[in-house]
């Protein structure tokens, strides 16, 4: 079908499946992370975050090199913005024979990539609003077959939760969360990962952080998180967008407790099965967890394959 040159986010298994469903319909595909991402260099980007975008343009530019020429139908980016605009031209200069395609699983309140629009021929968002308000494409996250499985036999009244914590108020409502569990016996299983970077700026914001992990959950963790019937959600950054938490765990007939409001405009919402808090107002969350219930829609629609034709259609 191609060649595709893409250069994206190196995000847990999501890029490396990404990848495996274009290979599978037919594509070859050539892969570079857009992100610098060692531990010196995140720590050169938060101390000194000019020298680190010098050093990343240096990349982008090597990467360029390699492959000046190399003839690729698609050139495809998942997240944009750690490329500076002119080297993203030079790109463009350099491969005039190819569609470039954009695909942002970040609203534009969180990285602002409008500046780089104009030079993609085709660009998607899972934030539906943003999708609206600068009318592009709106294409929602994807589940893979790693995390979708069914749960309607095995309902079991456990939550799990594992994610990242980027600013404080992610923590704050993780904590409270873990707070109203032990109150209200409610079993809330949890991996939640801080960065030492982040881990300093909850302390300078006069938050001591607890339950935390430096590290990925172990698969023996996953294991045991993944046995929960019912998924914690609340988002790490202002958004109107889902995350792959709630798809995939909407997939596999986990009940959902979140806090994206968005949720109950969709045709699958249903309160049996998704729980919308708002704030630290958790009331109720022990009965939703209680009461069983089978979600069996198909969700065919929301896995990695659908989600790579559309993108590259």
């Amino acid at each position: 079908m191609g060649r595709i040159l893409f250069i994206g986010i190196d995000y847990y298994d999501y890029t490396k499946e990404i990848i495996v469903n274009m290979e599978r319909q037919g594509y070859d595909v050539t892969y570079y992370p857009l992100r610098l991402m060692s531990t010196s260099d995140r720590i050169l980007h938060t101390a000194v975050p000019r020298i680190f975008q010098k050093k990343q343009d240096r990349y982008h530019l090597g990467l360029f090199d390699k492959e000046r020429h190399n003839h690729y139908d698609i050139i495809l980016f998942i997240q944009v913005h750690d490329m500076s605009v002119a080297n993203l031209v030079r790109l463009k200069e350099m491969h005039p024979e190819s569609r470039f395609i954009l695909y942002n699983w970040d609203s534009i309140a969180t990285h602002d990539y409008r500046p780089y629009i104009p030079y993609f021929d085709k660009v998607m968002t899972f934030d539906y609003q943003d999708a609206a308000d600068y009318k592009l494409g709106y294409l929602p996250l994807f589940g893979i077959d790693k995390y979708i499985r069914s749960h309607c036999e095995d309902n079991n009244r456990i939550v799990y939760f594992v994610g990242n914590v980027c600013h404080s108020n992610r923590f704050k409502t993780l904590m409270a969360f873990i707070k109203y569990c032990k109150k209200n016996n409610v079993e809330f299983r949890h991996h939640i990962r801080c960065s030492p970077i982040v881990i300093c700026k909850l302390l300078c914001s006069g938050i001591f952080p607890r339950h935390f992990s430096f590290h990925k959950a172990s698969e023996a963790k996953m294991r045991y998180l993944l046995e929960a019937s019912t998924v914690f959600d609340c988002r790490n950054h202002e958004q109107n967008g889902y995350t792959m938490r709630i798809i995939e765990n909407i997939c596999s007939g986990r009940k959902v407790i979140t806090d994206n409001v968005h949720l109950a405009q969709e045709p699958f919402y249903s309160p049996e099965h998704i729980w919308i808090y708002e704030g630290h107002d958790f009331n109720g969350v022990d009965r939703f967890v209680n009461t069983s219930s089978c979600h069996t829609t198909d969700y065919t629609d929301l896995h990695v394959t659908s989600f790579v034709k559309k993108l590259l259609s």
